[in-house]
């Protein structure tokens, strides 16, 4: 290792955080799998010390005058640790490109997102890049899946599996903020196929590392939510009837539509983040979330059972899904919305409907059924 080249690398790699009581240092890990980039952030628990096993040649010019009086340069070289290095002659020169006060997780597009001076973006970036020609990408590969999520989720029906697309290339063409949206996917059957769609899609369109899925909802919008720091995509499958997020509506409407959230860790003071995330409800009960009238936070689908048992239709879905992750991620992110303000014209589902009635009183729901 270099001089020069421990300035270009450190800067790029290696952040130093001042905002907590004590400075704590990370590390940027990337690892490519084929098409797909992973990035981690990793807190460095002994700080730099875990770099004071590499050695870096540090040389330098001294001028040196002999006894005719004649000066002569002569080169001499020294070893450091990377720690001191990185230390002494990065850090100090220069502490705004490595030190920030706070830390922070902000979803954007593209390879470079803005962020506020002095917030280290925790935000790995995407898992595949936008093609240059996604208009004109051949997407045959991926629409057997695409058809399996429209005949299972949606029913067949084609107003519903725009909507369901619309959240999805949402997410990618705006992740910077939330689409104050919760998608609810119903079916009184189980292995219908539901959360797997919604779990295959997810990981190929935002990466392993920011989705979640979870059957315990108090996870997320119980006392302790750690779960939820750094995610885009929540996937709450087989939650219960009148359950947390039953007794708790209000968090969890707050998790659906506020911009930031708090961060609760057993054991550590909770903190503020930027809330970008989205939350998906794959249930088996309809009392599972307490619905208000006219709440338009929710999107609810009752999906198609016909599926059941098809273990082969089931792992071609799951191999379309990781293998042709990229073309998944380029027709949602190039597809057009089919309206800028698409989230307010979800339409009201039979199924939400069935749920807006259970909340009159018997009689009333009597005469309706009349």
């Amino acid at each position: 290792k270099t001089l020069d080249r421990v300035r270009y690398i450190a800067p790029k790699v290696l952040a130093l955080i001042t905002g907590d009581s004590k400075n704590s240092w990370y590390k940027k890990v990337t690892s490519n799998n084929g098409e797909t980039q992973t990035v981690n952030f990793v807190p460095m628990s002994n700080g730099l010390c875990s770099l004071s096993d590499i050695y870096v040649e540090i040389s330098t010019t001294v001028t040196q005058q002999g006894s005719d009086g004649q000066q002569t340069e002569k080169v001499q070289t020294k070893l450091e640790t990377l720690a001191a290095v990185i230390q002494k002659r990065v850090l100090s020169l220069n502490p705004a490109m490595m030190t920030f006060s706070q830390i922070d997780f902000t979803p954007y597009v593209g390879r470079f997102g803005k962020t506020k001076q002095g917030v280290f973006n925790t935000f790995p970036g995407f898992p595949h890049r936008p093609a240059d020609n996604g208009v004109e990408l051949d997407y045959t590969p991926i629409m057997p899946f695409l058809n399996g999520m429209k005949e299972i989720i949606c029913n067949n029906d084609d107003s519903f599996f725009q909507c369901v697309c619309d959240t999805y290339s949402d997410l990618l063409q705006y992740p910077e903020r939330k689409s104050r949206v919760c998608s609810v996917y119903y079916s009184p059957e189980q292995q219908v196929g539901k959360g797997l769609f919604s779990l295959l899609l997810g990981t190929a369109l935002v990466g392993e590392k920011m989705i979640v899925q979870v059957a315990n909802d108090s996870l997320i919008i119980g006392d302790f939510n750690a779960l939820l720091e750094n995610k885009l995509l929540i996937v709450v499958d087989e939650s219960e009837s009148h359950g947390v997020s039953y007794k708790f509506s209000g968090r969890l409407k707050n998790l659906i539509t506020e911009p930031t959230t708090l961060i609760n860790r057993k054991g550590f003071d909770a903190f503020k983040v930027c809330s970008c995330l989205r939350v998906m409800y794959c249930t088996n009960t309809i009392d599972a979330l307490q619905i208000d009238l006219f709440d338009k936070r929710f999107f609810m689908l009752q999906c198609n059972p016909s599926r059941i048992g098809q273990t082969a239709f089931f792992d071609q879905m799951e191999t379309i899904a990781k293998e042709h992750g990229w073309l998944l991620w380029n027709f949602f992110y190039h597809r057009k919305l089919s309206r800028k303000d698409w989230k307010n014209h979800l339409p009201s589902t039979h199924l939400k409907q069935q749920m807006m009635q259970r909340k009159f009183p018997t009689p009333i729901q009597f005469v309706i059924s009349c």
